[in-house]
């Protein structure tokens, strides 16, 4: 897949690529394109990438903006299960965001959800 991969993207003029949640850059070399004129965008935890040409750090919410978003997406009133899960997600607004549509569409709690999280 990877050498298909990038005779495809090596022969366009314009491409986007995106690498989510990369571990290392170890992880993503091999499938990296080695000329095009295309964007590379790599996603992840690791705070150090050494090869990397420009990091942006994603805004998150405060642990009250994080419990607010939660009890206004899921009519969910429980403040402490509420810092619980947010703590939890990092109150990353997207992870936030998936975790409220999960719990409406399935009418967890944030302390069931946050058990399903935990254990997977």
């Amino acid at each position: 897949l990877n050498s298909d991969l990038c005779c495809c993207l090596e022969g366009r003029d314009k491409w986007i690529l995106v690498f989510d949640d990369a571990s290392s850059y170890e992880d993503i070399r091999a499938y990296l394109p080695r000329k095009g004129a295309g964007h590379i965008i790599i996603t992840s935890r690791n705070p150090v990438w050494k090869h990397a040409d420009r990091s942006i750090k994603p805004d998150v919410f405060s642990n009250a903006e994080a419990v607010d978003f939660l009890k206004g997406r899921t009519g969910l009133e429980n403040q402490e299960e509420a810092l619980d899960l947010a703590l939890a997600l990092e109150c990353f607004p997207l992870a936030l965001e998936q975790a409220a549509s999960y719990i409406n569409e399935t009418r967890l709690s944030y302390l069931e959800y946050l058990k399903l999280f935990k254990e997977y």
